[in-house]
């Protein structure tokens, strides 16, 4: 657990000056130049090119999308360019991980201010939950009290828990049980299912309370009979006949093969069964020889080039490999080592290729959903696909290589110096109705109880008179 109560100061900035033929990793040049602690340096990190560049990464993030223009209009953090309350959820673990990984507190604040009560996590979806949906703040609170400590965000890292496990699981034990998509019951999709394998795998470890083993098992049982293809190890998105139980054929959703990955390892940090790390390494490898190109991870819209319009396809890559560390953090040297050098492949194509890092940066094709950020554009920015070339960044496909940054930085790294601190207050979120003209063009405003709870209807949808956005 990290100790928040470094004190802020100025530090010096780290200028990277070239980028090496050989390998699309910078080498940098020291250049002493006062600067408040905002920058990142290479020193801050002992030399670790990973962490330098995903604090630089986190810092263009948190610049140019938070947060969003129209944050008063929802129940929840938002960043501008994220098209969906899940993301909103994703982005907290990853901003944890880089606390954890990196070893260093900056943007604190944006942790802390996250939590939020059951009931505002529900009403970003009414009237119909999306089970999953709410499973990204589940996972994100959860990794947010084991970097911090913070009591409140286990409590409701339970409540959601619980809550899903009750209206989401099917105890009816068709298809071998399983998790819904959402309120209506009328798909299983396996996201919902390997979300709730870390999650109760990681209350379990929390509380101790058996119950949430016993479901961690049953949700294992139910992914490892419907939604393993025993002789790929690949992972399909889910089922495609609730009446004979049939898998969907697709196997090249990434985030699925990551969620599970990561779900086994949080079941071998309860019991050190190594079966569920040759199962995890199976599903790994399968998933790495299936979805690359060139040694490059390649999501299941990147290979026509799809993902420029698919913003939920741009963030899956990085969790999968977000999920990956935590497979190589219980994992033998070994395995450990191919995954780390697989990532250290990206990450050059990523430096190499899908970068814009122009002076200034707004020169760069930035995407904002919701209209431009108050703050000067920053870079280094990313686009979607991992071979390039860039075309443009948005919140997603910044997170996503935030993801993979984070995911390769080394054991033992230590954050020395003010920079490591940097924590910046929030700005002010002023509660926005539907009179304030909040939305997006062809975004329909939509208010319930009395205007408490406002939200944008996207334009396929119509407001209704309960306050819903239909169709869901």
């Amino acid at each position: 657990m990290m100790n928040f109560s470094i004190n802020i100061a100025s530090t010096f900035f780290l200028l990277s000056v070239a980028f090496s033929s050989m390998n699309g990793l910078a080498q940098f040049m020291e250049v002493e130049q006062e600067q408040d602690v905002s920058n990142c340096t290479l020193t801050m990190f002992q030399n670790d090119t990973n962490a330098y560049y995903a604090c630089l990464t986190q810092y263009a993030l948190q610049q140019n999308w938070f947060p969003s223009p129209i944050a008063g209009l929802f129940t929840y953090l938002d960043w501008n360019g994220f098209d969906g309350f899940w993301q909103n959820g994703a982005v907290l673990e990853t901003m944890a991980n880089f606390c954890h990984y990196g070893n260093n507190t900056r943007y604190r604040n944006v942790l802390v201010s996250s939590w939020r009560t059951m009931e505002y996590l529900l009403k970003a979806y009414w009237p119909l939950p999306s089970y999953d949906d709410e499973g990204w703040f589940g996972l994100a609170f959860s990794r947010i009290y084991e970097v911090t400590g913070n009591a409140s965000f286990l409590q409701i890292s339970r409540n959601v828990t619980d809550y899903l496990w009750t209206n989401g699981w099917d105890s009816t034990l068709q298809c071998n049980g399983g998790f819904w998509f959402g309120g209506g019951h009328l798909s299983k999709n396996t996201i919902t299912s390997v979300q709730m394998l870390s999650l109760t795998a990681r209350m379990y470890r929390a509380t101790k309370n058996e119950s949430y083993l016993a479901w961690a098992n049953l949700t294992l049982n139910y992914l490892v009979k419907s939604a393993l293809n025993h002789t790929t190890y690949l992972v399909s998105d889910g089922i495609a006949d609730t009446y004979d139980c049939t898998q969907r054929q697709n196997y090249n959703i990434t985030y699925n093969a990551g969620l599970f990955i990561g779900g086994l390892a949080e079941l071998y940090k309860i019991n050190k069964n190594d079966s569920y790390l040759v199962l995890a390494d199976k599903i790994a490898r399968a998933t790495i020889a299936y979805n690359s190109k060139d040694g490059v991870l390649q999501e299941y819209c990147d290979w026509d080039n799809a993902c420029q319009h698919d913003l939920d396809g741009q963030m899956f890559k990085g969790i999968f490999v977000k999920n990956l560390r935590y497979l190589m953090d219980v994992s033998d040297n070994s395995n450990r080592e191919f995954y780390s050098q697989w990532l250290q492949n990206n990450i050059k194509s990523v430096i190499k290729n899908s970068i814009c890092d122009k002076r200034p940066v707004s020169q760069c094709n930035i995407s904002y959903l919701d209209g431009p950020s108050k703050n000067p554009a920053e870079g280094p920015i990313f686009t979607e696909n991992w071979l390039g070339p860039f075309d443009r960044a948005t919140p997603m496909s910044q997170t996503a290589v935030l993801d993979l940054l984070i995911a390769n930085i080394k054991d033992g790294v230590t954050c020395k110096g003010p920079g490591c601190a940097f924590n910046p207050e929030l700005p002010p979120i002023v509660k926005l109705h539907c009179s304030d003209n909040p939305c997006p063009r062809h975004y329909a405003c939509c208010a319930r109880e009395k205007g408490k709870f406002t939200t944008c209807c996207q334009p396929y949808q119509t407001c209704e008179s309960d306050g819903g956005c239909y169709p869901p």
